[in-house]
């Protein structure tokens, strides 16, 4: 049976602007992930997105990758990441990669920064300002939309299951819902 309400802590909880849809609210949590728009909103120089998948790595173009590379899955995407970064600059491992791995000091050593990133730990308060101060835009990656019944989630899920183009899958209940996430 699906539930009208739940009880969370206060402290996960937050208030969204007004001209912060519900919808753009739940891509908060995603806005970690993608990291090209949080990169771009930064001002990063230069972002180049390595992925196995093309048609990730395709999305991530239109996002605003300044180029994109397609790795096999039995290569090492940290050590590319390392050899491919200039001295100075930062190389960010966003979710979780294999518990050991062997990487290349030397390519380390040249004064590249490794950032890993996880639980996005206190990062919805900066990206509902990121949402409320327009330097992103969600609404394209949010590629469908179900209603909150029984049926429309299992279909929801099985889409998201499927990947291919569906980046975000959103389970939305209508009107009777509250301006917060």
């Amino acid at each position: 049976m699906l539930q009208k309400q739940v009880v969370h802590p206060a402290n996960l909880v937050f208030k969204l602007p007004d001209n912060v849809s519900l919808e753009e609210g739940v891509m908060c949590e995603p806005l970690s992930l993608v990291t090209i728009l949080a990169a771009r909103a930064f001002g990063a120089p230069k972002i180049i997105i390595a992925d196995v998948d093309p048609c990730r790595l395709s999305i991530a173009k239109n996002l605003g990758a300044d180029d994109t590379i397609q790795v096999s899955t039995n290569m090492q995407t940290m050590s590319t990441a390392l050899n491919a970064t200039w001295a100075g600059g930062k190389v960010c491992l966003v979710g979780l990669g294999h518990s050991q791995m062997t990487i290349p000091l030397v390519a380390a050593a040249r004064e590249v920064d490794v950032i890993g990133l996880f639980r996005y730990q206190s990062t919805s308060s900066l990206c509902i300002e990121l949402l409320w101060a327009g330097n992103v835009d969600l609404k394209p990656l949010i590629t469908c939309r179900f209603r909150f019944t029984q049926e429309d989630i299992e279909k929801a899920f099985k889409r998201s299951a499927q990947g291919d183009n569906a980046i975000k899958v959103n389970i939305v209940s209508g009107s009777n819902h509250q301006n917060t996430i």
